[in-house]
């Protein structure tokens, strides 16, 4: 949804309709809005967005703390994204963002959302996050008298 690799004024209307399956009627309406609030600010015009999962935050790296189960329909799943912005060929934007969905089991058409699950957007508010630590170099032993 939110990966902008043209022009985020084109790309975001067609990824909120490309998806549209996935995501629940409130949660459309939601995100018209925040298209035409953007646009209107002029915040999509020109802009490209990457989107990446930051490396160690995935789900692979720990499923319970990245998924909680809220009923046998309905999950709380937390994404923890880069998301880069260019105008051009400059960097106007690096963010490291929590995004915690509200992801629901529904009866869909099978044939346009396979899953049978969709986005209900968010479970609170997207929060900015601070970069992952890196991991300090370990120290090798030295033998003594050994030149480094």
């Amino acid at each position: 949804m939110q990966r902008w690799p043209v022009n985020g004024g084109e790309d975001y209307a067609k990824n909120i309709h490309r998806l549209s399956a996935y995501f629940t009627p409130g949660c459309r309406a939601f995100l018209h809005n925040d298209y035409s609030y953007r646009q209107t600010a002029g915040e999509l015009r020109q802009r490209v967005r990457s989107i990446h999962e930051i490396p160690g935050r995935g789900y692979g790296d720990d499923p319970a703390l990245r998924v909680r189960s809220v009923s046998d329909r309905d999950w709380i799943v937390t994404l923890d994204v880069t998301a880069d912005e260019y105008f051009g060929a400059e960097q106007v934007k690096r963010a490291l963002i929590r995004y915690p969905l509200k992801v629901a089991r529904a009866d869909v058409a099978p044939e346009k959302n396979p899953f049978g699950l969709v986005i209900d957007c968010f479970d609170g508010l997207p929060e900015r996050i601070a970069p992952p630590e890196l991991a300090s170099p370990r120290a090798t032993p030295r033998t003594p008298g050994a030149t480094p």
